[in-house]
């Protein structure tokens, strides 16, 4: 998507390693923490309550209840979720106008006036990035750009809360600190869900907040704070009234989590998450599984007990094939598990039925519902699966709801064109005028050839010049989801993964190679110019068919294979049967990866995995200077191939942010006409409209890439880079590009031109 987007936001908690100290009594309270050193916590504690009067009152707030924590025997360790690194946070009053405070909290933070760690002498600014996924430059005063400059919308003020900037908050006039974006979540939705309770306070107490706004979920941030594990914001909201708001179904209320935590082992986490769930550790996925379904599924018979002695987890329940947890502990051959539930009195679904009789294959979902959170394999489609001839596993599951369009045929493009793809300054763009609107069917050949996959797949050299020519075809007419999308995404793919030896490393099975590519060309295959949620919004045909989860990445994968039926355009036909099973695995799982309603569980995971592996956090070690960082994508044993591809398609497919500065403007300029053209169909149709697509209110374009720089982009391709390459060309480009949103000339340029009748064009 190219602007808009949720402004949920990841959490990512401090835990930069700061090393030893030489003598005990320099050790700072952050260090302590990463040893639950709790005596020794409280010490450094209550030497900083010496100076509190020096601190602001919501300072002052978050260190009483540090002292409190400690007096009453919490440990803190690195595995915390719900650690507030209270120390950290005290940093951002460091621009306070008493000097005695900024020279305390030098003294205390081991910096120095640049905010550098004097015991390393690099940059602690620079090495760390806030709860929001931003990068320092939006959280620190200190010789630094301050969201407080950055203000003059309500985007501005939400990003002040989520980083902490009380300067900024307490300049934003009282009238309008309860004003919502365009997803109605105000600052201190954004202040609970990041566990800073100095925010909340400051916003609630100080700034007369409203204690229970609600978004456009139904979500207060009352429910934030609990749904992060934010007890002290949880607790100091319910002391002041605070109410929960209306349980829509959304990610966080999902079992995802749940699943995987089972699945893993975790129990620790398990518990966790059971206290957050609204139906504990019931709570399903949009498939019906639970973690009992997991956790049997697995053969894990010590979480199965805690889960049914400790946290009451139900027996009866049934997955949307009817399959309960005792199903998939006997379809495992797990007989422990299955000896266990039996005992418990735990019923049988499907199985009751397919243990006499055969059930066919129609009896089940088709495969590529099977794939979004976990692959499971029922027995009877197992089955039927080994008797399924090759043409028969070519072809997807009948289009009951008949969503798929009328593809129509076209000739085969076979002219030679000459285009650099190992370049970042590419524009698929001049090459669509070039080719008189074939820029798709000129890079699909030209990314194959550039991978050798023509001779390493046995590809067909006509079957592949006809497979790109009619997926351009057919690919739509949208002024942004259109065949040239597709173009720029692909030769982006090959780019990231060429670049940084990823293509070399982890793809140098040509069928994965040939796979991640072909995602990157039909990953919006024959969009209709709408989202997710305007699709659930009018129940479409879609919505019926692919339920409410990923609707629009289905639909692109299901209509992409559903064309390949055809022999003539079946480019994977050369594979054998297991390459074809693993290419159309591996194509399925990375378009749905680019759903940006799973945007934010990428950005946390990925996040999780910098702490460990990324660059900063090599340099924080010690002796990290004898040894040689490289990337964990380079390593199988620390990161998946379906990762990998995951990443380097969601990197592309938002990668106009990324591009010099005309290209991304060209861009903005389509997207926002699409969303525009949403709005009117919604008119039409006598619905709500969906944010950012009203043509008469829409119009500050600027405003709208602030909040999609800032809360979709700037997370994200930090963390990739700090993973793959912190000196990447794209992420120096998206902060350029972030700026020039940020101007105000610019930003009065571009809804001035918004004014205008007409389409939408770059001004001029």
């Amino acid at each position: 998507m190219g602007a808009g987007g949720s402004t949920q936001t990841p959490k990512r908690h401090d835990r930069r390693s700061r090393g030893s100290r030489d003598s005990e009594d320099t050790g700072s309270t952050a260090s302590a923490f990463g040893r639950g050193d709790r005596e020794r916590c409280l010490l450094h504690a209550q030497a900083v309550d010496k100076h509190s009067t020096l601190l602001p009152d919501h300072a002052r707030l978050e260190l009483e209840a540090l002292i409190s924590t400690l007096e009453h025997g919490r440990v803190y360790d690195d595995d915390d979720d719900s650690k507030a690194s209270s120390l950290n946070d005290l940093q951002h009053f460091a621009p306070h106008s008493n000097e005695k405070v900024q020279t305390w909290l030098r003294t205390t933070l081991c910096t120095d006036q640049e905010g550098r760690d004097v015991r390393k002498s690099t940059d602690v600014t620079d090495a760390r990035t806030s709860v929001t996924g931003l990068p320092s430059t939006f959280l620190l005063t200190d010789a630094r750009t301050s969201v407080s400059t950055l203000r003059g919308s309500q985007t501005d003020i939400i990003a002040a809360a989520a980083a902490g900037d009380l300067e900024a908050l307490r300049k934003t006039p009282k009238e309008r600190i309860d004003d919502g974006d365009y997803d109605q979540r105000t600052a201190l939705h954004l202040a609970a869900s990041n566990g800073r309770l100095t925010v909340v306070a400051c916003l609630v107490d100080e700034l007369g907040a409203n204690i229970s706004p609600i978004d456009r979920w139904g979500g207060t941030p009352l429910d934030d704070a609990v749904r992060h594990a934010h007890t002290s914001v949880k607790d100091f909201l319910e002391g002041r009234g605070g109410l929960r708001g209306v349980s829509q179904p959304g990610e966080w209320d999902e079992g995802a989590d749940l699943c995987d935590a089972a699945k893993k082992g975790d129990v620790a986490r398990l518990r966790r998450l059971a206290m957050q769930k609204q139906q504990g550790v019931n709570q399903a996925d949009y498939d019906g599984r639970c973690a009992l379904h997991l956790a049997s599924c697995s053969g894990r018979l010590d979480v199965v007990r805690v889960l049914v002695e400790e946290l009451n987890a139900a027996l009866d329940v049934s997955d949307r094939w009817g399959g309960t947890a005792l199903d998939d502990a006997e379809r495992e051959g797990h007989s422990a598990v299955v000896d266990y539930l039996m005992e418990r009195g735990a019923p049988r679904g499907y199985s009751r039925r397919s243990r006499h009789t055969r059930a066919t294959l129609d009896d089940f979902p088709d495969e590529l519902d099977d794939v979004d959170v976990q692959v499971r394999v029922t027995e009877a489609w197992l089955a039927a699966l080994k008797e399924r001839t090759r043409e028969d596993f070519d072809a997807d599951a009948e289009d009951d709801f008949r969503t798929l369009p009328a593809f129509k045929s076209v000739d085969a493009w076979t002219e030679d064109v000459q285009f650099d793809i190992d370049s970042w300054e590419y524009d698929v763009i001049k090459l669509h005028e070039m080719t008189n609107g074939h820029a798709l069917a000129a890079v699909g050949p030209i990314l194959l050839q550039r991978h050798s996959l023509m001779e390493r797949c046995a590809l067909d050299q006509s079957v592949v010049q006809s497979f790109f020519a009619s997926i351009e075809a057919n690919y739509g007419e949208n002024p942004y989801h259109n065949a040239q999308h597709a173009a720029d995404v692909s030769v982006a793919v090959h780019l990231f993964l060429s670049e940084h030896d990823l293509m070399e490393t982890r793809f140098a099975d040509p069928v994965a190679c040939l796979a991640v590519l072909i995602a990157g060309v039909v990953h919006d295959f024959a969009h209709p110019g709408t989202t997710n949620q305007h699709e659930v919004k009018i129940d479409s045909k879609r919505h019926k068919a692919f339920g409410d989860a990923g609707i629009l990445e289905k639909f692109h994968v299901r209509a992409a294979f559903a064309l390949m039926r055809r022999p003539e355009l079946n480019i994977l036909a050369p594979l054998d049967h297991a390459g074809y099973a693993r290419a159309r695995k591996a194509i399925v799982k990375a378009v749905l990866a680019t759903d940006l309603g799973r945007h934010m569980t990428y950005v946390e995971r990925l996040n999780e995995m910098a702490m460990l592996e990324g660059a900063r956090s090599h340099g924080t070690r010690v002796n990290s200077g004898q040894e040689t960082w490289t990337s964990p994508f380079l390593d199988p044993e620390k990161c998946g191939r379906d990762l990998v591809a995951a990443v380097a398609l969601k990197f592309a497919d938002l990668g106009h942010a990324c591009k010099k500065r005309v290209l991304h403007e060209e861009w903005t300029a389509r997207i926002t006409n699409e969303f525009w053209a949403l709005g009117e169909r919604e008119r039409s149709l006598d619905v709500a409209i969906s944010p950012l697509c009203d043509r008469s209110t829409d119009i500050d374009v600027a405003k709208s890439q602030v909040g999609f720089f800032s809360f979709i982009c700037m997370p994200f391709y930090t963390v990739v880079a700090d993973l793959v390459d912190p000196d990447m060309l794209p992420l120096s480009r998206l902060k350029q590009n972030l700026r020039y949103w940020q101007t105000k000339k610019h930003a009065r340029r571009w809804e001035a031109q918004a004014k205008l009748a007409g389409p939408l064009r770059r001004p001029s």
